[in-house]
């Protein structure tokens, strides 16, 4: 258009980033001549001020806004912009770009500052809902972004639809100054968190070290008491383990898989304790958790107990983590128990302590050089967001714009996993890292992750979201108030879960899944769909219902369940006897024999006949001659430190 200034013509020029076509040819009249200088990138975005068809310089713009970007550009053209404009005549345009509504008339405006905030706000929203943005829209909405200064936190978290629409027509505010600082803080932040980890649990292994009398040469006898201690909590531990592996492998439903190459299909799904199958063992969608919720409440008390002792014992976590008995590898836990020679004992917490400090010198060249990169690092910035981790820079990443950076910056990165790139096998291993040991809870979600990464293989999280909801759940069964329970109780809840869980897949085993009962929430107590019963070991269960089934061998669950919760007017009838006959047959055939290591379980034993229900063993006599059988033919010992003998389960029984 003749007349038109050729710097309102870069928009449509621009339609070129969006449908290329073919430049036209430049007449040959037009053309430089050879003894003609070249042009500089200034020269040519200034001959842009010219009128329409002066210069030929008109399809190298977009070149050079896509070398430079929106900002350079803009800052270049705003160089030959008219001479400021006075107060009134700014006043003037602004007034009328917001009566007229034309993005056109926004643009015109010189100074934005002569705008109110307001005003800023509904100049933004001419520009950003339009139809179609140009190249300069982009500029102005930065610029106006720009003008708010150090408000712009406060005015984006007032206006964030607003801030995603100039954002999704083109301006490049990720490049605002604001951002771009916030952009360093937070790589900083991240990798000086990371740093001050390795450092703080650098100390408290060194700790734990000289706790056990690692690097001494005569210990004393705190430090072999100390060390006795570990050795009892890590043979519990293992006992543990082994449970979470058995469960991990009932079938508790099904899954529903939709292959883009191949047919949906259905296939049968093992406990995963973070994903539940899409139907039950009986094919329902409607009630797709009734199985597999019976084994997680089995799980959760034996991971409760895991990451408590963990959190407490840095030896027994380094044990843990450096251990891959998930896929049928090494288990580094077992010979830590079972050895008997302190010496040897102590050799063993050395080794996987000092493998501990040897990752952490790794992690430390290897973090400097960003690798992993700092946005790898998720647990590290969740703790950011959710505040439960002060930032170095004092920046309050919760807020909104400084969340969105975050977001931002991982939008389009593929996360990886930073303990492979560390040379490690799993997450546990490297949470070193990422997180403060001495701070109570720390293994909570490592050592469950670990368990989650072995059973499916898979990455536990992919984003800051996905992390917290994940760290969340895994410390909704282990409490951070650890240090505060006695060690004692802190045993005995572990023990008591290891025999729940012992005795729930030997009845799963028996009558299957979905005739077994579920402990109660709370442990100890059980607590099926339908009510519950004690210790989900296939003697609770049932709401104090009789689970008899038209199929399949009754369990008596409800009748156990009476009997343990029998009140003044409870009546004994013939079910009741037959329940503790079947309770006594089970723990004769499933508890009452050696330990793969060995030993007598005769505190699992002491356990179960502490139960209620043994009161009315008198009214069974074939139940006790089957427990008095069963506790005959054990030999005795070996015993684990602290556990009954065999001469005390016999005296229990004598009471009952």
């Amino acid at each position: 258009m003749i007349g038109t200034p050729v710097c309102d013509d870069i928009d449509r020029l621009a339609v070129k980033r969006k449908v290329p076509r073919p430049a036209a040819p430049i007449p040959a009249a037009r053309r430089p001549g050879p003894s003609r200088p070249t042009a500089s990138a200034a020269e040519r975005l200034l001959a842009l001020q010219q009128p329409a068809g002066a210069q030929p310089w008109q399809g190298s713009i977009l070149d050079l806004q896509r070398a430079a970007g929106n900002s350079a550009i803009g800052s270049l053209l705003a160089v030959q912009r008219d001479p400021p404009a006075t107060a009134d005549a700014e006043r003037q345009r602004i007034e009328t770009a917001l009566q007229s509504k034309d993005p056109g008339d926004v643009k015109a405006i010189k100074e934005v500052n002569r705008a109110t905030e307001s005003e800023k706000i509904e100049l933004l929203s001419i520009l950003a809902y339009q139809g179609w943005a140009g190249i300069r829209d982009e500029w102005k909405m930065e610029e106006i972004w720009r003008s708010f200064g150090d408000q712009v936190p406060r005015v984006m978290a007032a206006n964030r639809p607003l801030w995603t629409q100039c954002m999704d027509k083109g301006a490049d505010l990720d490049e605002l100054p604001i951002t771009k600082r916030l952009r360093t803080s937070f790589m900083t932040d991240v990798q000086s968190l990371a740093f001050q980890y390795l450092r703080l649990n650098r100390q408290y292994v060194q700790h734990e070290m000289s706790e056990l009398g690692v690097d001494d040469a005569g210990p004393t006898p705190e430090q072999d008491e100390q060390l006795r201690l570990v050795q009892q909590t890590a043979a519990h531990v293992r006992d543990a383990r082994a449970r979470e592996r058995e469960l991990g492998q009932l079938v508790v439903g099904d899954q529903y898989m939709s292959p883009d190459d191949s047919f949906p299909f259905w296939f049968r799904k093992r406990f995963d304790p973070d994903s539940p199958p899409d139907r039950n063992l009986d094919k329902d969608e409607g009630d797709k958790e009734r199985d597999w919720a019976k084994v997680k409440a089995v799980w959760d008390p034996i991971a409760r107990f895991i990451s408590t002792v963990a959190n407490e014992h840095p030896s027994i976590y380094a044990a843990i983590a450096q251990s891959d008995s998930w896929s049928g590898g090494k288990d580094n836990v077992s010979p830590l128990a079972a050895e008997q020679d302190p010496a040897k004992a102590r050799r063993l917490v050395a080794a996987s302590l000092q493998e501990v400090l040897k990752n952490i010198d790794g992690a430390q060249v290897k973090i400097a050089g960003n690798d992993p990169d700092y946005r790898d690092l998720i647990p590290i910035h969740a703790h950011l967001v959710d505040g439960s981790a002060s930032a170095p820079s004092g920046t309050d990443w919760k807020q909104d714009l400084n969340r969105w950076v975050i977001d931002h910056e991982l939008h389009t990165y593929q996360v990886r996993q930073f303990w492979v790139r560390l040379g490690l096998q799993t997450i546990a291993a490297a949470a070193f890292v990422v997180v403060e040991f001495a701070t109570a809870g720390t293994a909570t979600f490592f050592i469950a992750a670990g368990a989650g990464l072995a059973a499916t293989g898979t990455m536990a999280y992919t984003s800051i979201d996905k992390f917290l909801a994940l760290e969340q759940a895994a410390k909704s069964t282990v409490k951070d108030d650890t240090r505060l329970v006695d060690q004692a109780q802190v045993t005995a809840a572990g023990v008591q879960a290891i025999e729940d869980a012992t005795q729930f897949l030997a009845l799963a085993m028996a009558v299957g899944i979905k005739m077994a009962a579920a402990p109660r929430a709370g442990g100890g107590k059980g607590a099926g769909k339908d009510g519950g019963g004690e210790g989900g070991g296939g003697e609770g269960g049932g709401g104090g219902r009789r689970s008899k089934k038209p199929y399949g061998p009754p369990t008596y669950n409800g009748e156990i369940d009476d009997l343990d919760h029998a009140g003044g007017d409870f009546k004994f009838g013939a079910d009741h006897k037959v329940a503790l006959e079947t309770n006594a047959n089970l723990i004769a055939t499933r508890t009452a024999k050696p330990r793969a290591d060995g030993t007598i379980p005769s505190q699992s034993l002491m356990n179960q006949l502490n139960r209620p229900r043994w009161k009315y063993l008198g009214e069974a006599p074939e139940a006790r001659a089957t427990l008095q059988s069963a506790i005959d033919g054990l030999p005795d010992g070996p015993y684990r430190p602290g556990e009954p003998t065999k001469a005390d389960l016999l005296a229990k029984l004598k009471t009952l």
